[in-house]
């Protein structure tokens, strides 16, 4: 799946703490928009607000403290993949667990976060 790297979302946001300047904070977001897909500006503006899904989607990650906790306490595991973690990519998993409900769903969802991490 080609696309902008989700790494290169954490260098702009690096970028965006490192200066105070409110011009300068506009003008790196809208030249990194300028650079992203079509398709990727709705998730790299969500995620820019500190937001994983839109306001207008029902669904929910319905992921807890105590659900974060273990999934970060944990041991990484690697991807057997070679591709770059993009952003395309992080909205896919947060997609999936927003429609993981049911029996074993925590630990679904658990497993989802921990290979988003593991890449």
């Amino acid at each position: 799946m080609p696309g902008t790297p989700f790494s290169a979302l954490a260098r702009l946001c690096d970028d965006l703490t490192a200066t105070s300047k409110r011009l300068e904070k506009r003008g790196r977001i809208a030249e990194f928009l300028r650079s992203v897909a079509p398709e990727e500006i709705g998730p790299t503006v969500l995620l820019l607000t500190a937001k994983v899904l839109p306001e207008s989607e029902q669904n929910a990650l319905n992921v807890g403290y105590s659900t974060m906790s273990r999934v970060l306490a944990g041991p990484r595991q690697s991807s057997l993949r070679e591709e770059p973690l993009t952003l395309l990519a992080v909205r896919e998993v947060f997609d999936q667990i927003a429609a993981t409900t049911g029996r074993d769903s925590v630990a679904r969802k658990r497993r989802l976060l921990e290979s988003l991490l593991g890449r």
